[in-house]
């Protein structure tokens, strides 16, 4: 009887264990699957342009994986068509300029600022004004009457322009912009369908590299550093009950910028696999000022014009446009 009784200890032992090894075999892969299932799935939109660094950078080294997010990049071609694919839910994020984000709210799309995505550095040239090699164009007085290409009607470097010429003493009423995508620009210019553009450092050297254009000085640097280059939205409601999801994309950014202070040659291979020039011209171009936290400070200067040149009807309240 005692034999029969270890026995049956030892078999009552035995189904236990079997029972527990089958559970974790059972529970293990569903809460691998759940973890696998974790991930949040966000459509972000940028035009071409270095300011978007942090998130090529972001995408290309797992910070968006590491935050639980598995992100999808899509191309925008213009700036100003950013509001619309983020409020027809084809985007959940959009990268876009403060003039394009402002103008919209102010025309009633209930966007917020989600992130910034880089700031301005007037000693970096990282946009210029380029005149077609034989207009003849060589100072800002001489764009008044001219037609002028640029990458969005509305957007920073229209706006920027504007005020720039404005500053100048040049009639902008009798100047005729045309929007132009931006990876077009250097081929219309060369085409003689424009005098002049203004576009990002990366198409400043390659139109001048060309001998198709010629740089008009003093653009850059009459700006205030620190401005927002670019802005991350999104439609308010989302970003109120996606709460975490803002909060997630924003510490991937963050880590990104960190990154790219860190390695500035990997974080320029990172950007290379969105932001398409050629190689020699990627590396040419300054670093951008990448950020992530987004400011009122960011957007004053953008207010400040957009109501100076008409295109808002009232200063906008800015800490209002901001994500909490």
């Amino acid at each position: 009887m005692k034999d029969l009784g270890s026995r049956f200890i030892a078999s009552r032992r035995d189904v236990l264990r079997f029972g527990a090894l089958t559970a974790g075999a059972i529970i293990m892969p569903a809460l691998t699957a759940g973890r696998a299932q974790a991930a949040t799935k966000l459509v972000v939109g940028y035009t071409e342009g270095p300011e978007f660094g942090a998130t090529y950078i972001a995408k290309e080294k797992g910070f968006f994986d590491k935050h639980g997010l598995d992100v999808s990049l899509q191309t925008i071609t213009l700036t100003s068509n950013v509001p619309a694919t983020v409020v027809s839910k084809s985007l959940d994020i959009g990268g876009t300029t403060p003039s394009v984000f402002l103008t919209a709210v102010d025309s009633g799309i209930d966007l917020v600022g989600i992130a910034a995505s880089a700031g301005h550095r007037g000693s970096d040239e990282a946009v210029g004004v380029v005149a077609g090699a034989k207009t003849g164009i060589t100072k800002p007085a001489d764009l008044g009457g001219k037609r002028f290409g640029v990458p969005g009607l509305t957007g920073a470097l229209h706006i920027m322009c504007v005020a720039w010429l404005k500053g100048q003493g040049v009639d902008t009423s009798k100047v005729d912009f045309v929007e132009i995508p931006f990876p077009q620009l250097p081929e219309v210019l060369a085409a003689g369908n424009v005098d002049a553009v203004v576009t990002i450092n990366a198409f400043v050297k390659m139109m001048v590299a060309k001998g198709t254009g010629v740089v008009i000085p003093g653009f850059a640097e009459s700006f205030p550093n620190g401005m927002a280059a670019d802005v991350y939205v999104a439609d308010r409601n989302w970003a109120a009950e996606n709460a975490e999801t803002v909060a997630a994309f924003r510490a991937a950014l963050a880590d990104a910028v960190a990154f790219s202070r860190q390695d500035e040659k990997a974080a320029r291979q990172a950007m290379g696999a969105y932001f398409k020039v050629p190689p020699e011209v990627l590396a040419a171009i300054p670093f951008p000022d990448l950020q992530s936290t987004l400011t009122e400070a960011h957007m004053k200067f953008w207010a400040d014009a957009l109501v100076d040149q008409g295109y808002l009807s009232k200063a906008p309240d800015l800490g209002a446009l901001i994500a909490a």
